[in-house]
């Protein structure tokens, strides 16, 4: 974990993060003070992936319905 973080506070030293980042980063670090691991946890899926919709029938797919699919 510890290597993966370094290009984070690389940039962010540097000041080159974006704006979004640094807003997710800051409400991340903020409910992890306050022990609200959850919302953090949200928050970083919000920041990794957003709000965008799943496509239809992502969380159907399991190896009952694959197999039946062949």
């Amino acid at each position: 974990s510890k290597q993966y973080l370094r290009p984070f506070f690389a940039k962010a030293r540097a000041g080159k993060l974006p704006p979004d980042v640094v807003k997710f980063s800051a409400q991340m670090a903020a409910l992890c003070l306050d022990r609200k691991y959850r919302q953090a946890g949200d928050v970083y899926v919000t920041m990794a992936i957003g709000n965008a919709a799943w496509p239809l029938g992502v969380t159907q797919i399991g190896l009952h319905e694959r197999a039946a699919r062949e």
